[in-house]
């Protein structure tokens, strides 16, 4: 059963703010550097009643980033910890939330798959290496290109861009589940069909 087809708004069972709009990144605390935080702070900075919810690794990283984020000049009540959920559960609180910020030097994977299966979009940039071109990966096999972006500042543009035009969210979030919902994306038979193809011809 897909969760993003549950429309109900669920905010306040996972102690999230009902109204807002709502970003999120549930990836390690240890993914996340100091440049991609300041840039999630300027975009909480432009984008009015909008919050971050992030993955609560430990005690010691929450009092960090909230003190991080106090020195960006942001309020410790627009930042969000997520403590941990059974599956089913982590992935229905992905529901809830507007749009995946993800960190730059080492992007998402499973992450990537439990936000993209909740209907929740992602936006990255493409890096230069494996572990930072996961979740672009992911976006690519799902025809959305357009949710990777070359670089940081464009990133920081884009996602208040997405937060600020409710049309242009709108759009993105439809393809993303009209995608999911058809065979043609994440189709294991698909895949396997193709693979097979390829390792033919290299073998002729």
């Amino acid at each position: 059963r897909l969760i993003f087809l549950e429309k109900e708004n669920i905010r306040e069972q996972f102690g999230l703010p009902k109204n807002g709009f709502i970003f999120a990144c549930f990836n390690n605390n240890l993914k996340i550097c100091p440049k991609v935080f300041k840039i999630w702070m300027q975009i909480l900075h432009a984008v009015d009643n909008s919050f971050l919810c992030l993955y609560a690794s430990n005690e010691i990283s929450k009092k960090n980033l909230i003190k991080e984020a106090e020195f960006h000049n942001i309020s410790k009540d627009r930042l969000v910890f997520a403590e941990y959920l059974p599956i089913n559960e982590h992935i229905k609180r992905h529901s809830q939330c507007d749009l995946f910020l993800d960190t730059l030097n080492f992007s998402a994977g499973a992450t990537a798959v439990f936000s993209l299966l909740s209907g929740t979009p992602i936006i990255t940039c493409h890096g230069d290496a494996f572990h930072s071109r996961m979740s672009a990966s992911l976006l690519s096999s799902l025809d959305l290109e357009e949710l990777i972006i070359d670089t940081p500042e464009n990133y920081k543009k884009r996602a208040i861009e997405l937060a600020k035009n409710k049309t242009n969210y709108k759009l993105i979030k439809d393809k993303l589940i009209n995608n999911l919902i058809s065979k043609k994306y994440l189709n294991s038979e698909i895949f396997t069909r193709e693979l097979e193809d390829k390792l033919r011809n290299l073998v002729i």
